[in-house]
């Protein structure tokens, strides 16, 4: 959640785990919005690597962006249990993460 404040483009979002965030985005439309294409992302997408049934976790938080280089990365945005890296991103993300967690793609588009 750190590095999503650190955005500073929503300061109304809440202190929470990725299940709250989640719960935050989809009870406000006018601010977020999940994006029907993973093709069709843009610096500061937020994606959310949802919570697996039966899993302790509660997810995961990354964001997309694109470096100085036009280079595409997903930056880690979870810091409670992982250091803030970044990998390489292809064009088009899957729709399921290494572990088999789904994934949502979400755009800040309000204020």
């Amino acid at each position: 959640v750190i590095a999503i404040k650190a955005l500073e483009i929503d300061p109304t979002i809440p202190w929470g785990n990725v299940v709250s965030i989640r719960e935050y985005f989809q009870s406000n439309p006018d601010k977020w919005q999940m994006l029907s294409d993973n093709c069709d992302r843009a610096s500061g997408d937020i994606v959310i690597h949802n919570k697996l049934e039966g899993d302790d976790q509660h997810g995961h938080i990354t964001i997309y962006g694109v470096n100085e280089n036009n280079e595409e990365r997903i930056y880690e945005a979870s810091f409670q249990d992982f250091l803030p890296w970044k990998h390489k991103a292809g064009s088009c993300e899957p729709t399921v993460d290494s572990t088999g967690r789904s994934l949502e793609y979400w755009r800040f588009i309000g204020n």
